[in-house]
């Protein structure tokens, strides 16, 4: 396993804190992010800390609400951590090139590290072993640790913990996958809680999880009861889904930016008839026919291209733009049909404030537009 990134400088956080790394060789890696939160009572307040995490602008909300962040599973709550350090470890297939990691704070957050590792360079992986050797700060019941997978399949997990057995109080360990309690047959009293220390015998414990979760995104989140240590955690038959064509990608891209994955592919047939390798007359290249001044514009926004014909960095680099663009006419009537006449005639063409005079525009930026917002089949 290949370490490409370490951050282990404790500091409070209050704003967006943005991380630019790069990956040589395309594989799989973990990001692992451990931070404190507080809750509304030991922050004197009426609200708690939180933390989320986007990468590649990609966001992990809840999985029964698409649209809550904060507390979802990949998110650091106050209300449930209570102070304490909990380790959230992001497994993602990575093409080669920049990547982002946004830490996105709610009041505050005190972040406690970030590692970033290589762990293989295949997408389908029979038996992935991580070890980890984390042990919960002591306190009462609280979310401790998750992993979440991103495009993947798992047919089980094996964990591998040690507990300690005390007289009033003994360690205790939840285990919840995808929001569904792992319940236990040892006591019913105690049912949500998997490992319980007070009634087993010796401190090492280990037990295979059979899940067979199906292509997507999980969450396996364990909580923990006092000082419990997770020593390690072995995957088996682990596959993350390769983005093999160019409209996979675009769609992928869609997700993560928050627009109509069809719209986007229009603009990229549009644009080159999906051709990664197309030239316009004026320069502008690649798929979403990208000019040298849009390309700076892009660097300036904190993504650089170094290759306007590769496919990743070319929709890497429309997405980033398209969405700047968009923000620009925020809160403006015909906010789209603005953005689509901004990317193909210019800026300065196209006011932020204004009534948009859509028949006033030239025939070309016109059909331009009728075409992206129409509606064209991609099946063939």
């Amino acid at each position: 396993m290949k370490s490409i990134y370490s951050d282990h400088k404790e500091r409070v956080i209050k704003k967006l804190e943005n991380l630019v790394f790069t990956v040589k060789n395309k594989g799989l890696y973990f990001i692992q992010v451990s931070a404190k939160t507080k809750n509304e009572k030991q922050m004197g307040g009426t609200d708690d800390e939180d933390l989320r995490i986007e990468v590649n602008k990609r966001k992990f909300p809840q999985l029964a609400n698409s649209e809550r962040y904060f507390d979802s599973p990949a998110a650091f709550s106050g209300g449930t951590s209570k102070g304490l350090t909990k380790t959230v470890l992001f497994f993602l297939w990575f093409e080669s090139g920049e990547h982002h990691l946004s830490l996105i704070p709610d009041i505050s957050a005190t972040l406690v590290g970030i590692d970033i590792f290589q762990a293989a360079e295949d997408s389908d992986l029979s038996e992935l072993n991580l070890p980890l050797n984390n042990s919960a700060e002591d306190g009462d019941r609280r979310d401790w640790i998750t992993f979440v997978l991103v495009d993947t399949s798992l047919s089980s997990f094996t964990v591998e913990l040690t507990l300690t057995r005390r007289f009033l109080d003994s360690d205790d360990v939840k285990i919840v996958i995808d929001d569904s309690i792992k319940r236990s047959n040892q006591n019913r009293r105690q049912k949500f809680w998997y490992f319980i220390a007070s009634l087993i015998r010796g401190e090492k414990q280990s037990e295979k999880f059979v899940v067979d979760l199906p292509p997507g995104m999980h969450y396996l989140e364990f909580w923990a009861d006092r000082m419990p240590k997770l020593e390690k955690i072995t995957f088996s038959n682990l596959t993350f889904k390769i983005l093999a064509t160019i409209q996979e990608k675009i769609e992928y891209k869609s997700q993560q930016f928050d627009f109509n994955p069809k719209m986007m592919l229009r603009l990229a047939k549009r644009e080159s008839q999906f051709d990664s390798g197309a030239t316009s007359g004026a320069g502008a290249k690649g798929l979403f026919q990208l000019t040298d001044i849009t390309i700076k514009q892009i660097k300036e926004l904190g993504f650089e291209i170094s290759d306007p014909y590769d496919i990743d960095q070319n929709i890497e680099g429309g997405f980033i733009y398209f969405n700047w663009l968009y923000k620009r006419y925020e809160n403006q009537k015909d906010q789209i049909k603005k953005t689509l006449a901004a990317w193909n005639w210019g800026l300065s063409y196209i006011q932020v404030k204004g009534e948009f005079n859509f028949e006033g525009l030239p025939d070309g930026v016109k059909k331009f537009i009728n075409d992206v917002l129409g509606d064209y089949d991609f099946g063939n």
